[in-house]
């Protein structure tokens, strides 16, 4: 009976044991699948043919295709922009350029 009564060994300077490596492993592997997965499968092929997206606004309204969901967006000297730009931009702690226009 005194066999059960011995409470476990509760020093935090132990050694881990093989089931808390393979744990700590499978925690780590884990967290890296992503990264696994791209070294063993590799970079996927570009799918995509074509021109990429370009739009110069050389005119003064935004357009049909696009639509703002807030923030006063306008094309200004051919450049789009917003006013709402100001103050995220105050809001960063490394300055970045931004067109906004008060």
């Amino acid at each position: 009976m005194d066999e059960l009564a011995t409470p476990p060994d509760l020093n935090p300077d132990r050694p881990l044991g093989r089931r808390g490596v393979l744990f700590l492993g499978l925690c780590v592997l884990a967290a890296n699948a992503a990264l696994v997965h791209l070294l063993v499968r590799g970079a996927p092929a570009t799918t995509v043919e074509g021109r990429a997206f370009e739009d110069r606004f050389d005119r003064a309204e935004i357009g049909g295709n696009y639509f703002t969901t807030g923030g006063h967006w306008r094309i200004v000297d051919g450049e789009l922009g917003s006013a709402v730009l100001r103050d995220i931009g105050a809001m960063l702690a490394d300055p970045v350029r931004m067109l906004a226009w008060g």
